[in-house]
C-alpha cells in the first residue's frame, strides 16, 4: 500500500492511500472576493471533510493548485482529472 502526503493547511502530515479516495470536489472563489481554493474530499470509511489549499493571486494559480492535488506523488489520480 502506497501512502502519499495529502496537502492540508490545518494538517500537513495527513497521509492517504490514493486508492481510498472516492471523491474530490473543488471550490474556487473568484474575484472580487479573495481567490481561495478548498476541496471537499471523501475517503473510504471516513466522513466527508474539507481540505483548505489556501489563498492564491490569480484564477490561473488557483486552477493550478487544484490540478496539483490530482498529481499525488508516485501515483496520478487519473479518475478525477
Amino acid at each position: 500500500m502506497q501512502l502519499v502526503p495529502f496537502p492540508d493547511r490545518e494538517n500537513p502530515t495527513m497521509w492517504v492511500n490514493p486508492e481510498h479516495i472516492t471523491s474530490l470536489v473543488p471550490t474556487i472563489t473568484t474575484p472580487p472576493a479573495p481567490i481561495m481554493v478548498s476541496v471537499r474530499c471523501k475517503l473510504q470509511g471516513l466522513s466527508e471533510f474539507v481540505i483548505h489549499l489556501g489563498q492564491l493571486d490569480s484564477p490561473a494559480a488557483a486552477q493550478q493548485r487544484w490540478l496539483g492535488l490530482l498529481e499525488l506523488p508516485g501515483k496520478r489520480c487519473a479518475r478525477f482529472a
